[in-house]
């Protein structure tokens, strides 16, 4: 069952992968797909080739997560023993089959709303895959629940508000990545501002675990290990997220004038648009997943030194 949730994660992370290329490539970026339809007419082949490989590369790989997601909560029903995990794998399956028909309504209906939503569920559908792996494991089936200290306090907090700044992030990032063209002006500037407020956040954060793990939890290998893979994993975002605004609206104006003149024109569609707006949605989406994998380390191996 743990090898069956590590690969359901790794099939969720190419889905990912894949509709993070097809929205940096997206004709129409704020919209669903083109065609409309299931599959693409052979006019759509002919005229946009690269554009149809990637929505259907999307696709298939969706309905193998699905399936995927299907088979393992009926290996979860019928061999593990611990209830919540069971109905875990039961939500996750349902997570997956909602966000597929989101998908679907996107394209069939062109909602753009749905394909907002769609983009937003991808961090928890790879926190629930994390989460199943991580309590499958035989090293978390091993090892007993952690004391409760004051210090291990302190590092769950710390951990859940990596979580919530990481999924917070996460969501920001589909809201300044698709806003509608009838939002006007406003929304842009107060989702771009929302995200460097929870950037702050997230690195206030980051910075606060990796010290408290460190310093208190020197002897746990595992903590130790997930704290500096979470603050490089925020790191990676945050340099993507400032590549990705260079890409697509150029240098801020307060940096030309202030800090360093440097010339550059944007390109739509561009490959720096397409790298790094393929960084930014898989670290964005791989952070809450982290965090929530820290998390559950903190109740189970947070050990103070003897």
């Amino acid at each position: 069952m743990n090898r069956l949730a590590w690969g359901l994660g790794g099939v969720t992370l190419l889905v990912i992968c894949s509709g993070a290329l097809a929205s940096a490539y997206a004709l129409i970026p704020d919209g669903p797909a083109p065609w409309g339809s299931w599959l693409p007419t052979p006019h759509r082949w002919l005229e946009q080739p690269h554009y149809v490989v990637l929505h259907q590369t999307h696709r298939t790989l969706s309905y193998l997560a699905a399936l995927w997601a299907i088979g393992l909560a009926i290996a979860l029903w019928r061999r593990e023993p611990r209830r919540r995990i069971r109905w875990l794998g039961l939500l996750t399956a349902v997570a997956v089959a909602v966000s597929g028909a989101l998908g679907a309504w996107s394209v069939l209906g062109a909602c753009a709303a749905a394909g907002r939503i769609h983009a937003a569920m991808a961090p928890l559908l790879m926190a629930l895959c994390i989460g199943i792996a991580t309590v499958t494991s035989h090293r978390w089936l091993a090892k007993e629940p952690a004391k409760l200290s004051y210090r291990t306090m302190v590092l769950r907090r710390w951990c859940f508000g990596i979580v919530a700044t990481g999924g917070l992030l996460a969501l920001t990032g589909v809201l300044v990545r698709h806003v509608p063209p009838t939002a006007g002006l406003t929304w842009m500037p107060f989702w771009a501002w929302a995200q460097v407020s929870f950037s702050i956040a997230g690195a206030v954060a980051a910075v606060g675990l990796l010290v408290v793990a460190v310093r208190h939890f020197g002897d746990c290998g595992t903590i130790v290990r997930c704290a500096w893979g979470v603050a490089a994993l925020l790191a990676v975002q945050l340099a993507a997220a400032g590549g990705y605004w260079v890409a697509h609206y150029g240098w801020p104006p307060w940096f030309t004038d202030y800090v360093l003149s440097l010339p550059y024109t944007v390109v739509a569609y561009g490959p720096l648009q397409g790298v790094s707006t393929i960084i930014y949605i898989i670290a964005g989406t791989l952070l809450p997943a982290f965090g929530l994998d820290l998390t559950l380390w903190a109740y189970r191996d947070a050990r103070l030194p003897q």
